[in-house]
């Protein structure tokens, strides 16, 4: 029982793609209108699990990166759509073992957050998974 409820909320979760729901109200809030600009982002990055179940975690204000850094990373946000994606993205047979992640970027008063998994993440979403991947590795390492 509680399994079919879970698998119903997700279904409903997922099929929101393009919107962004207010928690207060539950609010669908069109979320198609991001474009790379000089406006700062921070994201919140959290990849965990696979044969080790290591857990690496970023956090990024894109104003403290150097200017060709801050494009790249507001395109990669550009090009998977991040803001239209739903808030979750999940293979109906997950992998044991399987890499997750949990992506949240606030820009201009909005937040969004995706949970996804390396099965389930689409191919837009994958460069940008990869560049939030390295930094945590490198904020990990120092």
């Amino acid at each position: 029982m509680a399994s079919a409820v879970v698998a119903a909320a997700l279904a409903a979760v997922t099929v929101m793609r393009g919107t962004d729901v207010n928690p207060a109200t539950g609010a669908g809030t069109d979320v198609q209108n991001f474009s790379c600009d000089t406006t700062a982002m921070q994201i919140q990055f959290i990849r965990s699990g696979g044969f080790a179940g290591m857990t690496f975690t970023a956090t990024i204000d894109t104003d403290s990166l150097p200017e060709g850094e801050r494009d790249r990373i507001c395109q990669l946000v550009e090009d998977a759509k991040f803001f239209s994606l739903p808030a979750i993205l999940v293979e109906p047979n997950p992998q044991p073992d399987g890499i997750t992640y949990e992506v949240t970027i606030e820009h201009e008063g909005r937040s969004h957050t995706v949970s996804t998994s390396d099965e389930a993440a689409p191919s837009t979403l994958v460069p940008l998974l990869d560049w939030l991947n390295r930094a945590a590795r490198r904020q990990r390492d120092g």
